[in-house]
C-alpha cells in the first residue's frame, strides 16, 4: 500500500509542477527575447529538480521492494537532477537581471 501512495504524490507533483510552468508561458507570450529564454530557463530548472524528486521516491520505492543495486543509482542521479535544476534556476536569474 505506501507504493500507490508514492505514486500518487508523484503524480499530484508532476500535474502541479507542468500546470504551474503552463501558467507560466501564457504569461511571457508578449515578453522580451531575454525575459522568454530566462522563462524556458526556469521551465527546464522546474522539470530538472521535478525529474530528480521522482528519481528519489523511485529509489525508495525500489528500496522497499528489495532490488538494493538501483537504489545506488538513483541516490546518485536524485540529487544530480536537483542540483542541476538549481545551477538553471540561477543561470535564469542572472539572464533575466542582465
Amino acid at each position: 500500500m505506501p507504493i500507490l501512495v508514492d505514486v500518487a504524490v508523484v503524480i499530484v507533483m508532476w500535474t502541479a509542477v507542468l500546470t504551474s510552468l503552463r501558467r507560466r508561458t501564457r504569461v511571457t507570450a508578449t515578453a522580451s527575447a531575454q525575459d522568454r529564454r530566462s522563462e524556458r530557463l526556469m521551465s527546464a530548472a522546474g522539470i530538472c529538480a521535478t525529474v530528480g524528486v521522482t528519481l528519489l521516491v523511485v529509489g525508495l520505492m525500489m528500496d522497499s521492494v528489495g532490488m538494493r543495486g538501483l537504489l545506488t543509482v538513483f541516490q546518485w542521479a536524485a540529487p544530480i537532477a536537483i542540483g542541476a535544476g538549481a545551477v538553471l534556476s540561477g543561470y535564469a536569474a542572472w539572464v533575466k537581471a542582465r
